[in-house]
């Protein structure tokens, strides 16, 4: 089974520009062998304090990306 992570963060009242980049990897996977290392092929999504996703990034590619101008002030989370 896979988890989410949340990164939370809080914007100011002068606002704020986003750009942040996540990079995973695929290796492959030998049963009874240690895992060699990053296996993850992720999505990263940029959601509101209520939970509402502002921004996705699922290039089916090991770096994803998002990039948002003109943050409001409030709490945000990265998943």
């Amino acid at each position: 089974n896979y988890t989410a992570d949340f990164f939370r963060f809080d914007v100011g009242a002068a606002g704020a520009n986003l750009n942040v980049t996540l990079h995973s990897g695929r290796s492959t996977l030998t049963p009874g062998a240690a895992d060699p290392g990053a296996t993850l092929d992720a999505t990263f999504r940029l959601l509101d304090a209520s939970g509402n996703v502002l921004q996705t990034s699922n290039t089916g590619v090991f770096a994803e990306t998002i990039a948002f101008g003109g943050l409001a002030a409030g709490r945000y989370y990265l998943q």
